[in-house]
């Protein structure tokens, strides 16, 4: 839970705007990002890890989420890690604005709770943005 935090606490770090190259994706024509959006999506990935939904999941499957205090822990913290992803929901690089939406969306984890924050269209503008992005169907 220590480096989950320390990801969302440097979030706001200016030189985490810098675009990087990730060498190992790089053959696939992966164009650099952000680090920040590198930072948000891993928090993204956490967020989900921890949701309603996978804790339901790991319940049913017999490993009851009181057994996993830092899961516990991390579960708490949403609202922590919420504050210092929100800033970016209105960045004007839309990989960086989509990336916070999508980790918003994740932390907040119900959709009652979704569009009481307003995330809706939001999420909508980076389901379409995401759409456009994939390679077209043949």
């Amino acid at each position: 839970m220590p480096t989950t935090l320390h990801l969302a606490a440097i979030l706001a770090e200016p030189r985490t705007a810098t675009a990087l190259v990730d060498e190992g994706i790089r053959s696939r024509a992966v164009p650099p990002r952000p680090l920040r959006v590198v930072l948000l999506d891993r928090l993204g990935g956490i967020a989900d890890d921890v949701s309603d939904a996978a804790v339901a999941q790991l319940e049913r499957l017999g490993f009851p989420l009181n057994d996993y205090r830092e899961m516990v822990e991390l579960r708490d913290k949403r609202q922590l890690i919420l504050q210092a992803v929100s800033p970016f929901l209105d960045d004007p690089d839309p990989d960086t604005r989509n990336a916070a939406t999508v980790t918003a969306a994740l932390l907040l984890d119900t959709p009652d709770l979704i569009r009481r924050a307003g995330l809706l269209p939001l999420v909508e503008v980076a389901a379409v943005e995401a759409a456009d992005k994939l390679p077209a169907r043949r």
